[in-house]
């Protein structure tokens, strides 16, 4: 059974690799407050506000939106940064600046690189053992 499971899985790359673009953005709008809290810091920097001070901000609101999303809630760390003085800097600002595309860097393009230049060629090269696996492991 196992061994069936791999070739029907085998079959289903031979098909093609697909994204399931819903859940990636939903990993990447969780994870974005995270990943832009040096570019929050940049600009309360800009706004007046002390590195050192703020990246301990950082710390402290994180931790605190990390315990709440641990017990069911929901990431509020853009609104703990806003309420916070010392960063200078408003909800519609963050909103602004939160922009998920400007923090996968060249994600997108090696993949789509490794996936034409590795894979494909692998999956066509063996398509035919692949189907016929496939096709035996269904019967």
């Amino acid at each position: 059974v196992g061994g069936d499971g791999i070739v029907v899985r085998e079959a289903d790359m031979c098909a093609g690799p697909g994204v399931h673009e819903e859940g990636s953005a939903s990993n990447g709008r969780r994870e974005l407050p995270y990943m832009m809290t040096e570019s929050l810091m940049m600009e309360g920097g800009r706004r007046g506000g002390e590195r050192q001070v703020m990246d301990e901000r950082v710390r402290i609101h994180s931790k605190a939106e990390a315990d709440r999303t641990k017990s069911g809630g929901e990431n509020d760390l853009f609104d703990r940064i806003a309420a916070d003085s010392l960063f200078g800097i408003d909800r519609a600002t963050i909103d602004a600046l939160a922009r998920p595309e400007d923090y996968v860097g060249l994600s997108r393009q090696q993949t789509e690189r490794f996936l034409q230049q590795d894979i494909d060629p692998l999956l066509a090269e063996h398509r035919a053992e692949i189907h016929e696996r496939a096709a035996e492991a269904r019967v």
